[in-house]
């Protein structure tokens, strides 16, 4: 792993469940009218996924006993579906820091939870009270130049997702992602996937 990736504190990481390419395509596209207020920085669609566990700063050697336990989840399908209305989420200056489309799946929260409780008992993970909020992030809200960190005003809120887009979607993959702070945002890095059954597709097709 190259130094970029990694510091005295380690790597961070966390695991999500893609979602299909023509979703992705979909939101991107709905984002170039959605999300065109200037203040409002869309996440490029490979970046879209619906996170399980963040598991934070970790050592490298983390890396293969994580992948292990990933990659020793059951392959079961998961249907997920889009909330209309993109949500934003309120920062530290009491404006949004970024917008989020809720997903409904009750198969993704037992998923989620039956990895939780691999990573605890494995000492990865600590137990939360937290509940659990599955959602794709869609946009972030700019920083105002020089202003140490507080956010641009959204002058145009993000209008309703198309019907298309609500409409009920497979998960098509569990990854254990690496995070790499950029420039210009946040990069996903992909380390260990473990592809879900599709309901209706045969092995070997495409997603």
């Amino acid at each position: 792993m190259s130094d970029e990736q990694t510091d005295r504190r380690g790597v961070r990481l966390f695991t999500a469940v893609d979602v299909p390419d023509q979703v992705r395509d979909g939101i991107r596209l709905w984002g170039e009218t959605a999300l065109a207020d200037p203040a409002l920085r869309p996440i490029v669609p490979e970046s879209l996924h619906v996170t399980l566990v963040f598991l934070g700063s970790r050592h490298e050697s983390d890396i293969e006993p994580l992948g292990r336990i990933l990659s020793s989840m059951p392959r079961r399908s998961v249907s997920m579906q889009l909330r209309p209305a993109a949500v934003p989420v309120i920062g530290r200056d009491g404006r949004p820091a970024l917008y989020a489309l809720e997903v409904v799946s009750p198969g993704l929260a037992a998923m989620r939870e039956e990895l939780r409780v691999r990573l605890v008992d494995q000492g990865f993970h600590r137990r939360e009270s937290r509940v659990y909020w599955p959602h794709l992030t869609v946009a972030r809200v700019r920083a105002r130049p020089g202003s140490r960190g507080r956010r641009m005003a959204v002058e145009t809120p993000p209008a309703e997702l198309p019907a298309s887009l609500q409409n009920r979607f497979p998960g098509v993959r569990l990854t254990l992602y690496l995070s790499k702070t950029m420039p210009q945002g946040a990069r996903y890095v992909p380390l260990v996937q473990l592809d879900l059954p599709i309901p209706g597709q045969r092995r070997g097709d495409a997603t």
